[in-house]
């Protein structure tokens, strides 16, 4: 069965390269994301004969365009990215020294040298993510949105959910007390 010119099994496989894709950079699995990404090109070259180097070719003054352009949102998105993580970062370092008050620093700033953490984050450690959200951006930032949705439906759901859970456990547990007595 053809759809827009393809068999069906040939857009089941483009879905699973994607997805693999998509899972590996939210993931952090570059080794994968970057052979699922060569994969793809083949895949796409060779097996479906949709001839990518020729159209690059014959359009390098757009690709060189795309790819600057690409890499200018990239950069801003890495800019935001490197924001929220510095953000988080802190966040946790607060948590941590608010459940540790009574370790023997008397300031956050002791506290996080005596526990070797690195305070402010350095992007010299962390290139990598960097480097990933700049390379990744478009999965980067679906994948930012998503994440926000999900946790945002999750926690309605256990909001609304968590009285029926309390509910149930102490009725179960009453027959406990009941038994005791």
């Amino acid at each position: 069965m053809l759809i827009l010119g393809f068999i069906w099994w040939e857009i089941l496989l483009l879905t699973v390269l994607g997805i693999v894709f998509f899972a590996s950079i939210v993931k952090e699995i570059d080794g994968l994301a970057i052979g699922d990404f060569i994969l793809t090109i083949v895949v796409c070259q060779f097996w479906l004969k949709i001839d990518i180097w020729s159209w690059v070719m014959a359009n390098y003054l757009l690709m060189l365009a795309y790819l600057v352009g690409y890499f200018i949102a990239g950069s801003l998105w890495s800019i935001f990215k490197w924001y929220r993580f510095v953000k988080s970062e802190l966040r946790e370092c607060k948590q941590l020294f608010n459940q540790n008050k009574s370790y023997k620093s008397s300031t956050i700033e002791a506290w996080l040298e005596d526990n070797n953490h690195r305070w402010p984050p350095d992007p010299k450690n962390e290139t990598d993510k960097i480097v990933r959200w700049i390379m990744a951006w478009p999965v980067s930032v679906m994948w930012a949105i998503l994440e926000d949705l999900f946790v945002w439906i999750g926690n309605k759901i256990y909001n609304f959910t968590g009285e029926i859970y309390r509910s149930i456990s102490n009725r179960i547990f009453a027959e406990l007390k009941k038994d005791l007595k």
